[in-house]
């Protein structure tokens, strides 16, 4: 979302101040902190009878895990870490879409002052963003609809939590590797760090044109082939 509105109010205006930027961070970073804060006031039990309550006793064999850790949702903590995570979501996606919107639009309009180059790097990151953002849709947002769906009983059933857990972990994964894809300049660092090409260094111990050794593209890894050592 922040880059979203980076981008829109720096195309709007031409010129956004470095303290407007660091400002906006920190006011966007405050509701995680909140979460992490709230989070130490959560009372949390490892009672097998009570987890077992918790659960309406469809776990079986709950005794039998290491490690058993529940907490009530009735807590006021807990309630405001279950809602940033889910009902947040909505302005959120709501601002969002909307900053693509006003920036598409910019960007199509007549004469505007940036050359074709450029226009195109921006349109590019921002379906980069878009497709980013489009994401959580199917990761973030099915998680946090079965974790309401099981604290409000609407599934009675246990075994989501794997579920919840595997979905909240494709998201990191599979965000750099779309920005990767659709933004030129990072696309391009990543395979010329990984791309090896054969270049001759000077070597104190070897002449300049022996094949032995030789740098990637990126002049960060050195590589010999070929030897034998007696």
């Amino acid at each position: 979302m922040l880059s979203m509105v980076f981008r829109c109010i720096s195309l709007k205006t031409l010129r956004f101040p470095t303290s407007g930027a660091f400002a906006m961070c920190i006011l966007a970073y405050m509701i995680p902190l909140s979460m992490v804060i709230s989070i130490r006031d959560i009372e949390i039990t490892s009672n097998f009878t009570i987890n077992s309550n918790y659960t309406l006793w469809q776990l079986e064999n709950l005794d039998r895990y290491r490690t058993v850790v529940g907490t009530s949702v009735a807590q006021l903590s807990t309630l405001w870490v279950a809602c940033c995570v889910s009902l947040l979501c909505i302005p959120i996606y709501s601002v969002m879409f909307y900053c693509r919107y006003r920036i598409l639009k910019m960007l199509e309009r007549p004469g505007y002052m940036f050359n074709t180059t450029t226009t195109l790097q921006i349109k590019r990151l921002v379906k980069a963003l878009t497709v980013q953002s489009m994401i959580p849709v199917f990761t973030l947002f099915p998680a946090s609809l079965i974790f309401l769906s099981t604290q409000f009983h609407v599934i009675e059933t246990t075994k989501f939590g794997y579920i919840i857990i595997s979905l909240l972990s494709l998201s990191p994964t599979i965000d750099p590797l779309v920005t990767i894809y659709y933004v030129q300049p990072y696309r391009k660092y990543i395979v010329d760090l990984l791309w090896f090409e054969e270049r001759p260094i000077v070597s104190p111990f070897l002449s300049n044109n022996d094949p032995r050794f030789y740098r990637s593209r990126s002049n960060s890894v050195l590589m010999m082939r070929n030897t034998h050592f007696v």
